[in-house]
């Protein structure tokens, strides 16, 4: 697993608190006042196996999702949470789509 440029997850842990939870040999995860930003994989699926964690999965996370799970395995004891997909939204009955990259974008190829 790697370092990611974006949080993969939001970590909670209650009581709120200061503490830092070992993730793997030589890593840990800080949480200040009971939350903590998760960008590390190893970390992610360490946390994952607490029982005292929740953990909030950002939408840059969700291709990867099916892989910390896998990786968790059915040792997963944390709350996971992910977000719902997003609404596709409505075509206009005359027809106009109002996507960026629908058809009547200037970018649409003619």
């Amino acid at each position: 697993m790697i370092q990611f440029q974006e949080a993969l997850a939001d970590a909670y842990v209650l009581p709120a608190r200061n503490v830092a939870m070992p993730s793997t040999p030589g890593r840990q995860v800080k949480f200040l006042q009971g939350h903590a930003v998760i960008k590390h994989g190893k970390d992610l699926v360490a946390m994952m196996l607490r029982p005292d964690v929740k953990i909030v999965m950002t939408p840059y996370s969700l291709s990867w999702l099916e892989t910390f799970f896998k990786e968790a395995g059915e040792r997963c004891r944390a709350e996971v949470q992910w977000p719902e997909e997003p609404a596709p939204l409505p075509v206009r009955p005359d027809g106009w789509d109002p996507r960026p990259d629908g058809a009547d974008s200037p970018d649409a190829s003619t």
